[in-house]
């Protein structure tokens, strides 16, 4: 055994402490005075739990109060009956939970690098309209479809869904289709260690540079470059698989910038990419072609 007090080592069964005199508390002992402190933390956590769960039903209390204040108010001037009386606090209720919500997602969510994310996640699932949203500013949107195509936005993502889609069909005929990826490097243009912007970025260096190059846009479209707030330049590893076997894998160095109030992805690949990579490959003309033949729609 060892002394409570001073730590010094005796025998078992010995009443005091040979070193420093201390009375010796035996097994039965320890083992009460940890479950007395036990009970008394769980008491103090119960108290805890206690007033916080007072203190939030206190305050749901008085905001469903002013809620049914409100109510009754535009109850009174629309003169409800009683069963649209009960129901409409709940409606209040319900729209003020979706406004906090769509508050903290413009807040704290679809960020720079979590668009990034989505969109390789898109390219990965063949997805044609995520991609198309997430590199296609949506105020130039019907400009750009219409200086390509000359036909509407929705017609060119039904004609891109089908050519996807009858890739992907066709390819997951030889196996399995996977596409993987993984953010190597996400820098803030002007602040860049990892990515070299001479070798990797066309010697876009910062927000200013990044500006300069996306004016291109701006023919035959209402894209204001000079709107763009912030970028970034990411660096990403991809590698494309069928059945196990690798089609083909690479690096991206693209860019992710922020143009009212969205995050946008540009010069990464795209699904057109992973289908370029298979020509060549025989157990992949019949998907090719099936992927070329919808895509003639709009030629």
């Amino acid at each position: 055994m060892f002394c409570q007090k001073c730590g010094s080592q005796f025998e078992d069964g010995t009443a005091f402490c040979p070193n420093c005199g201390a009375p010796v508390e035996g097994p039965q002992e320890v083992a009460d005075a940890v479950e007395k402190k036990a009970d008394d933390f769980g008491d103090k956590a119960k108290d805890v739990a206690s007033n916080v769960a007072n203190t939030a039903g206190d305050a749901a209390n008085a905001v469903y109060g002013k809620v049914s204040n409100v109510s009754d108010a535009v109850a009174d001037k629309f003169n409800l009956d009683e069963k649209s009386r009960s129901v409409l606090p709940k409606i209040i209720c319900g729209v003020l939970v979706i406004g906090i919500i769509l508050i903290l997602v413009a807040l704290f969510g679809g960020g720079a690098k979590s668009s990034l994310k989505k969109y390789y996640k898109a390219v990965g699932k063949f997805d044609a309209k995520t991609q198309f949203n997430l590199t296609t500013p949506k105020q130039v949107q019907e400009d750009v479809i219409d200086e390509a195509y000359d036909c509407s936005v929705k017609e060119y993502l039904k004609v891109a869904k089908e050519a996807n889609n009858a890739l992907y069909d066709g390819l997951k005929e030889e196996g399995k289709v996977k596409f993987t990826y993984e953010i190597k490097a996400f820098e803030k243009l002007g602040k860049l260690k990892k990515i070299d912007e001479d070798d990797d970025l066309g010697g876009i260096e910062d927000l200013d540079d990044f500006r300069d190059d996306m004016e291109s846009l701006e023919d035959d479209t209402d894209f204001d470059a000079s709107k763009i707030k912030a970028a970034y330049a990411a660096k990403v590893k991809w590698k494309f698989t069928v059945g196990g076997d690798k089609v083909d894998s690479g690096t991206d160095f693209c860019f992710v910038y922020k143009y009212k109030g969205k995050w946008y992805v540009t010069d990464a690949i795209s699904t057109s990419t992973l289908a370029w990579a298979c020509y060549g490959e025989d157990d992949y003309e019949d998907a090719l072609d099936d992927y070329s033949d919808a895509w003639e729609d709009l030629d």
